[in-house]
């Protein structure tokens, strides 16, 4: 009985790692991006770093910019990371309330 649990425990702990969804660069704190095989504490830290200065990734390939990490690190970690697109703010304000061409107002009361 013991022995079935066991195998059993063994293959969900190497089976989940497959199934993982990507860390994403964009948004991924640096104990997440450390979870990635290939991503150590000093190479999380450059790339929330290269965020914090130049914004979000355009793309994973943009890594190569990042100190530490070159293609081959890309290659070797592409299929564990993504990169997402960033959300534009919205100004509500502006969408509600317009003016229009001849100064009158066409917003809406909420």
């Amino acid at each position: 009985m013991n022995t079935i649990f066991i195998v059993i425990a063994l293959c969900c702990l190497f089976v989940s790692p497959v199934f993982a969804a990507p860390v994403d660069i964009n948004t991924s704190s640096r104990t997440h991006l450390e979870s990635v095989p290939g991503i150590g504490p000093g190479k999380a830290k450059a790339i929330i770093a290269y965020r914090k200065e130049h914004g979000p990734f355009k793309n994973v390939d943009e890594l190569d910019n990042v100190a530490g990490i070159g293609p081959k690190t890309i290659d070797k970690i592409r299929s564990k990371i993504t990169a997402s697109k960033p959300k534009v703010a919205s100004d509500s304000a502006s969408s509600t309330n317009k003016i229009d061409s001849a100064g009158n107002w066409k917003g809406v009361i909420r």
